[in-house]
This record gives structure tokens, C-alpha cells and sequence, in this order.
């Protein structure tokens, strides 16, 4: 597995879990002071790797976590 792809994944698993214990869609600002604190690819790296909106990709996440919630 290439460097990036281990840090996109690395930086997917952390937001979702933030979106999963906060129940909070963070913006993109936010998520960005994260990552670079933290050394996960920020909102725009993300969107590129994704080919989703940074936003769009949050929301699909939140989505996810709460059918698996509520199942």
C-alpha cells in the first residue's frame, strides 16, 4: 500500500470516529486545524483522494454511522 493511501485511510477512520462520538459533521475548517495538529490529510487532500466534496463526504459518514446506530 502506498504512503497515501495508509494516510487516507488513516485519516477516514479518525473522522469517522469523530463523527461517530460527537455526532457532529465538522467543517472543513475545523477538521483541517485536526488534521494538521495530528498529521491526517486535511479536507482537500481528502476530496481529491475521494472524488467527493469534503462536506458531502461528512455527510455520507454521518449517515452511515447512524443506520448502523439504529440497527
Amino acid at each position: 500500500m502506498a504512503d497515501y493511501e495508509k494516510y487516507y485511510k488513516e485519516s477516514i477512520e479518525v473522522l469517522t470516529k469523530y463523527i461517530t462520538d460527537t455526532r457532529i459533521i465538522p467543517t472543513e475548517k475545523e477538521w483541517n486545524k485536526i488534521a494538521v495538529k495530528n498529521n491526517y490529510l486535511t479536507g482537500p487532500s481528502i476530496s481529491y483522494a475521494s472524488g467527493i466534496k469534503f462536506p458531502e463526504l461528512c455527510k455520507k459518514i454521518y449517515k452511515e454511522t447512524k443506520q448502523k446506530k439504529e440497527k
